[in-house]
């Protein structure tokens, strides 16, 4: 029997979601809730949905679904995830899952009370160039690894005498680490492995400090083993600005990759080296790298049966969350933070 998802933020990258579920046969999409009455009608109408509106309760009254797919402000996530795992929806919401390490406790606490999965839509593990890069680094054949890095800058300046969007307030984003930073630092622990101490500097000159903290952070992973990693994003760069990339090298091989939109690059293995394109994409829409989104959605429709094959549980996002916040707390203070 085909399972029954419900839609909350039918926004750019929600309808970028929604088209590769919809792409699934053990899925239907069956309600959609928005912001305003106005855009859930657009939604339900380009999808052909009877239930919709901005009351999350009487759509589901109406959709009856099995589970969500959230895809709204970083800052309402904490909000709808915990109403979904109450009514024993399983969850599927868009990175980052939550704005704080004690938002993200709650999160893992309730999933596990309920048994219910919450997938975080980090997608970038889901794509087969970033398995071989992991396999590389992991796998030992080439050696240790010696040092992984990723550039994620991103031009986010309005133009002049337009208000900052709600990426540039870091109420309703969480900040630039947990909003933007987050998805480069996902995909690098993905392949690196998780550090055990963290240094962090940064800065806040583009943006107005009450609605900025910290618009660029550098952040090196240091590893008991003593690998180094190092992860530096922002929201200033200028428009056209060269970023999205992922190297790392052991002794013998390494890579070097462009991860933003989709992933292309070159391989490094003893004296073979090896170039990678980006794939067509498969579904969606081309700008989110649609090749990794439906592989991820269908990796959740699949999980919503077999409870299992899914890559970014709550308890990551807890780790995560608490490395970003051990990184902002090592950019105050000057010294180097472990991980708990």
């Amino acid at each position: 029997m085909r399972k029954r998802l419900l839609l909350i933020g039918p926004g750019g990258l929600g309808r970028a979601r929604a088209a590769c579920f919809r792409n699934n046969e053990g899925v239907e999409l069956a309600g959609v809730v928005a912001r305003t009455e106005a855009s859930a009608a657009r939604a339900a109408s380009d999808f052909g949905l009877p239930a919709h509106g901005t009351d999350v309760d009487a759509v589901a009254a109406e959709a009856q679904p099995d589970a969500v797919a959230i895809t709204v402000v970083n800052s309402a996530h904490h909000r709808y995830i915990m109403w979904a795992l109450r009514h024993d929806l399983d969850v599927f919401v868009d990175g980052p899952m939550v704005v704080n390490s004690t938002q993200a406790v709650e999160v893992v606490a309730l999933a596990r009370e309920r048994g219910r999965i919450v997938e975080v839509g980090f997608q970038r593990r889901y794509h087969p160039v970033i398995q071989q890069a992991r396999d590389l680094i992991q796998g030992g054949e080439h050696g240790p690894l010696i040092y992984g890095e990723v550039e994620f800058f991103w031009h986010m300046a309005p133009p002049p005498g337009e208000p900052l969007p709600w990426y540039l307030d870091d109420a309703r984003s969480g900040g630039m680490a947990v909003c933007h930073m987050s998805y480069g630092l996902n995909t690098l622990r993905w392949v690196l492995g998780d550090p055990q101490r963290v240094f962090a500097t940064g800065n806040a000159l583009a943006f107005p400090p009450e609605q900025v903290a910290m618009d660029t952070l550098s952040v090196s992973l240091l590893y008991d083993s003593g690998s180094v990693g190092h992860v530096v994003a922002n929201f200033s760069a200028p428009d056209g600005f060269p970023s999205g990339t992922m190297k790392a090298h052991c002794v013998s091989g390494g890579f070097s990759l462009q991860i933003i939109h989709d992933v292309a690059g070159t391989f490094w293995k003893g004296n073979d080296v090896m170039e990678v394109t980006a794939a067509e994409p498969a579904a969606g829409d081309p700008e989110w790298g649609a090749n990794d989104l439906q592989a991820q959605c269908d990796a959740f429709v699949a999980a919503l049966d077999t409870r299992q094959g899914l890559l970014n549980p709550p308890e990551d996002s807890l780790f995560e969350l608490r490395l970003i916040e051990s990184a902002l707390a090592s950019a105050r203070e000057g010294q180097a933070v472990t991980l708990g």
